[in-house]
């Protein structure tokens, strides 16, 4: 079963949800965005500064294809990246295991610009983390202790 936020996410829109395969590319972006934030966030200094950068670049822009090579691709690359870098490197457990049940269970007819959309769209709930929605929430405290809320 994917994570509770991304359950909660595809009961909230189930028409945009209606398939196995567009729930398998957006966790698959999710895993990836969480990955490569584990790398930015605990790399010490053998990291390269761009690496996360062209990470990004190379599955998001025009022209990579989206098809199962490119999905077990970046299920093998986060689980790099996170055995590696990550302080829980199981954290991205849940999603991956629904993302590669779901990939499997469906007709794989999706087209690339398709798969791309919802790896897209996966990559930038990824971005609403724990520790981001955290470090949100304490900044927004901050803000309210300034005004004198």
């Amino acid at each position: 079963m994917a994570s509770k936020e991304a359950e909660e996410y595809f009961a909230k829109y189930p028409e945009m949800f209606d398939t196995d395969e567009k729930k398998a590319w957006f966790l698959m972006g999710r895993v990836f965005e969480t990955a490569v934030n584990e790398y930015e966030k605990n790399c010490s200094n053998d990291c390269v500064p761009y690496t996360a950068k062209e990470w990004r670049q190379k599955y998001v822009r025009a022209g990579t294809r989206f098809d199962y090579s490119a999905f077990m691709e970046v299920v093998r690359h986060s689980i790099e990246i996170m055995s590696k870098y990550s302080e829980n490197p199981d954290a991205i457990n849940d999603d991956m295991a629904e993302a590669m049940l779901l990939h499997g269970n469906s007709d794989k007819k999706m087209h690339g610009k398709d798969a791309q959309y919802y790896f897209g769209m996966g990559t930038r709930f990824g971005m609403g983390t724990r520790y981001q929605a955290n470090q949100w929430a304490k900044k927004q405290g901050e803000d309210d202790n300034a005004q004198g809320c």
